[in-house]
């Protein structure tokens, strides 16, 4: 599984994965009621510009605080932890 890390307000970070039901890791350190804004963009995997790949953000515990899919046409996200 591809790891990466990435800081809130710091540079972008490519996560390449290459195969259907491949899984990556991205994670950042967040304050409760902290802002964070995520973009997907370059999606290639699938072909559909809304549905292609899952993603989620997930509280230190492990519970997800917020989830969705991704397609061709890329996502933006802003929540707050």
């Amino acid at each position: 599984m591809p790891l990466s890390t990435i800081a809130i307000g710091g540079p972008s970070v490519r996560v390449s994965i290459t195969r259907v039901g491949q899984q990556a890791r991205v994670t950042f350190s967040g304050t409760a009621g902290q802002r964070v804004s995520l973009g997907m963009t370059d999606v290639t995997l699938g072909t559909s510009t809304w549905f292609g790949s899952s993603w989620y953000i997930q509280k230190p515990d492990g519970n997800t605080l917020l989830g969705g899919q991704v397609g061709t046409d890329g996502r933006s996200i802003d929540t707050e932890l």
